[in-house]
């Protein structure tokens, strides 16, 4: 892959990224669950803050478990993204071009 020419390295570094984001933006459940093809919020992992009030009080003790988790997996996508932009930047770039998409996120910041 070192002998690969800077636009097929940068589809590899898109294709790769695409795969972490377009589930986490589309996709309700794992990559091995069927998906009805249906229309779903945008992060599906923390839509269910928009259907609180389908729920009665009662009920409503499993949200911040559920946001949580939601959260969670939002976070941990993102944070993967992040490194394969950067090992992507660094192995496949020269330095400045590197240097240019360098990202600095923290979790505490989402």
């Amino acid at each position: 892959m070192r002998n690969a020419s800077p636009p097929l390295k940068r589809t590899r570094v898109t294709l790769a990224l695409s795969r972490l984001l377009v589930p986490l933006n589309y996709q309700r459940g794992s990559r091995w669950r069927r998906d009805l093809g249906l229309t779903t919020q945008p992060l599906p992992a923390l839509s269910i803050c928009a259907e609180l009030d389908r729920y009665p009080a009662g009920v409503l003790g499993f949200a911040p478990t559920h946001l949580r988790r939601g959260l969670n997996q939002v976070v941990a996508t993102l944070e993967e993204a992040k490194e394969r932009v950067e090992v992507g930047a660094t192995r496949y770039f020269s330095f400045p071009e590197a240097r240019r998409m360098k990202i600095s996120t923290s979790a505490t910041a989402l």
